[in-house]
């Protein structure tokens, strides 16, 4: 396994530039490396791609295949977060950029009372401030209504999904929720089974695991057996936002996909 479709920039939060990325995943011996930076949304977050510099992002992306089209193959992608009031931000950006491909993901479930978005990879009072303010602090709820958005996320197809149990980033030693609890596993399945029914891709994603955010990939090993029954094809990711992180976490994530047998990609 050779290649890394989910790698971010400075484009947008990202610590390396596209051209340090490419080098270094020629040095390790990738054979594709796609860039997915995070997608511009309609209101201010310091970690997405500002509109103005989009098509900066897609005309490097095009200058560096053509650059380095002998030693590895680049695919221009965007990781695209699903909002619900804007169902559309998928077709419009693969038609925009022409993108080869999309990963989409869930950063944000629901808004404050305020209007603010509430996002759930923020920092941890920030977190409990919106499980407290939106969700009155019932956790089931909270995590009802995140796989609600995962539902409607699968619906629009996109290459990708992203971290799908991203929830869990703010539930070390899973004093908000039991993963084992039967009304999560119930939420988990329904998941995987509609990713299975849409036919698109399942990411096993190692950033949570190499960052100390989590003691397990995204998603959690103990949902393989179901990953593996459905026969769901699988990539794995490193979420990469520097040079260092291309690699990180791949090879025990890739031992674990072998160990259970999953439907690993090739490439996409």
């Amino acid at each position: 396994m050779k290649y890394n479709y989910h790698t971010h920039s400075q484009y947008c939060d990202g610590k390396s530039n596209m051209e340090e990325m490419v080098i270094k995943a020629i040095e390790l011996g990738y054979t594709q490396l796609g860039f997915s930076s995070h997608a511009p949304l309609p209101f201010y977050t310091h970690w997405a791609i500002k509109p103005e510099k989009l098509t900066n992002y897609f005309t490097e992306i095009n200058y560096l295949q053509t650059k380095y089209q002998h030693k590895i193959k680049l695919v221009k992608g965007l990781e695209i977060d699903y909002l619900p009031h804007h169902p559309k931000r998928f077709s419009e950006f693969i038609k925009l950029g022409e993108l080869d491909y999309s990963i989409g993901a869930i950063h944000f479930v629901d808004n404050f009372p305020n209007g603010e978005a509430f996002d759930i990879a923020g920092k941890p009072h920030l977190f409990h401030q919106g499980l407290k303010e939106i969700f009155n602090n019932d956790t089931k709820k909270f995590v009802e209504r995140y796989f609600e958005l995962i539902y409607q996320l699968i619906e629009q197809k996109p290459t990708i999904v992203a971290h799908i149990d991203f929830i869990k980033n703010q539930n070390q030693h899973q004093k908000l929720f039991n993963e084992n609890n039967n009304w999560y596993r119930a939420l988990m399945e329904k998941a995987l089974k509609s990713i299975k029914t849409n036919n698109v891709i399942l990411e096993i994603n190692t950033r949570g695991f190499y960052k100390s955010r989590t003691t397990d990939f995204y998603p959690s090993e103990r949902f393989f057996p179901i990953i593996k029954k459905l026969d769901i094809p699988v990539i794995i990711s490193s979420d990469a936002h520097h040079i260092t992180e291309l690699n990180a976490g791949v090879n025990k994530a890739k031992n674990l996909v072998e160990d259970y047998k999953l439907n690993l990609l090739s490439g996409i």
